[in-house]
């Protein structure tokens, strides 16, 4: 195996090569308008699948799985919170694909995304995750558990011109699950299962017109911590179309959020994160150009992150997308919910015995899914949704193999890379798949 020296070096070269260079960690990237209403979105769709598909039309539009996309067996997870390190990395990443002329997971600047995250920004992904003894989670370099890609062609750039429409191809994900999969947190598979496995995340975007036909790219790169960090997270915005939603464009800089004793500002895109530890908070956004002050008193946090979103001129934030007349009660109310679900999850493995396979760990947390199935839901496939717009101004969708090449040529242009089931769908001690290419 090569050493991250050796590693470390080849990027150099490739990158030199190519004309280009390498970016540096210490570059804190503001989050593009396009990118916060993105992960803002996402996260929207992580507490109410069912209710997000419905809204954007896209229960009738079949996904990987052949079914219409309803999203209704899908759980609601927390909250990704924004990562200005993240918004860097899937920046510089999105920006490659312009520069660089290629599409897909491996980048012959920066390698691959788990490296590009850890190694070239500095974040700090482990590169171990011991769920239990029986499934740990290894993110190699040339691993790319942390991304999801989207882009298009057309005209005016396609359904993905828009943070919503490349949202939306993505979680319909025709010919795979697995960007649903990853961006849902959805279970199953060992890498996604947990809802708190990812807790943060960034967006790129970039895109590049030639002979009238104008590409658009999307990067969402997810990262998690060990031990793990909870946040506090959400966005400050002046809801100028009056939709009662976060727009491209609606968020308000340099705003003072508070969560208790602790504080941050926002970035240029109204974002905002601040770590915390379990407990409860008053959390008030004011200053700047924010109207008035906007309040949410007793915010409970138990081991997930929690989105508090500001709207300009409203004393009421909103707590997890959920309009509350009052967040110190619904506060107490989660807890006491929590908490009951808890006790019968205690009660309830008190009088069954586990069930344990040769190994001695319990069969119900280790990955015994056949070949095809840990094939299946293990294979990245970044490149194979290519959201388009069909000209009728429904969405379509088509994999990336179906695509036409480029007008102007395709000798730089490198096909996206298929990669064989993630490491974090073996079991402890088997063998590696071999890897497809």
């Amino acid at each position: 195996m090569r050493s991250p020296r050796l590693t470390r070096l080849a990027v150099v070269c490739a990158a030199l090569s190519l004309g280009g260079s390498i970016p540096s960690p210490a570059r804190a990237a503001a989050p593009a308008d396009e990118a916060m209403q993105l992960l803002w979105e996402l996260n929207r769709a992580r507490s109410g699948p069912p209710a997000w598909a419905l809204e954007h039309g896209l229960d009738g539009v079949p996904g990987g799985d052949g079914l219409p996309t309803t999203l209704e067996r899908v759980r609601p997870k927390p909250p990704l919170a924004a990562s200005s390190v993240l918004f860097a990395s899937a920046q510089a990443k999105a920006q490659e694909f312009v520069d660089h002329d290629y599409f897909g997971p491996q980048s012959p600047v920066t390698g691959w995304p788990n490296h590009l995250v850890r190694e070239v920004f500095g974040y700090p992904l482990p590169r171990i995750l011991f769920l239990d003894p029986c499934d740990p989670c290894v993110f190699e370099d040339d691993g790319d558990e942390v991304e999801s890609l989207a882009t298009s062609l057309g005209p005016e750039g396609g359904a993905s011109a828009t943070a919503i429409g490349a949202l939306s191809g993505l979680l319909v994900d025709a010919g795979t699950l697995r960007h649903r999969i990853h961006l849902l947190g959805i279970g199953g598979n060992p890498s996604y299962r947990t809802p708190r496995f990812m807790g943060e995340a960034g967006i790129g975007h970039a895109q590049e017109t030639e002979n009238g036909i104008t590409t658009h790219y999307w990067v969402v790169h997810t990262g998690l911590r060990t031990p793990a960090v909870v946040f506090l997270t959400g966005v400050a915005f002046h809801d100028a179309n009056a939709n009662d939603l976060y727009d491209a464009g609606e968020g308000l800089a340099a705003v003072t959020v508070s969560a208790s004793a602790l504080s941050t500002t926002t970035d240029p895109a109204g974002g905002w994160s601040i770590p915390v530890t379990d407990g409860s908070y008053d959390v008030a956004c004011s200053g700047a150009g924010f109207a008035g002050t906007a309040r949410a008193e007793g915010v409970v946090v138990t081991d997930e992150n929690r989105e508090i979103d500001c709207r300009s001129g409203v004393a009421q934030a909103r707590v997890d997308f959920v309009p509350e007349p009052s967040a110190r009660f619904a506060g107490v109310a989660v807890a006491a919910v929590l908490a009951a679900l808890a006790r019968l999850g205690r009660t309830h493995a008190a009088r069954r015995p586990a069930r344990l396979h040769s190994g001695g760990c319990p069969s119900s947390r280790c990955w015994r899914g056949s070949a095809t199935s840990r094939a299946t839901s293990g294979t990245p496939s970044s490149a194979t949704t290519r959201p388009f717009s069909s000209g009728t101004g429904s969405p379509r969708w088509r994999t990336q193999a179906a695509s036409a090449k480029r007008a102007r040529g395709t000798g730089a242009r490198r096909a996206a890379g298929r990669r064989g089931p993630s490491s974090c769908a073996r079991r402890a001690g088997s063998s590696p798949p071999a890897r497809s290419t």
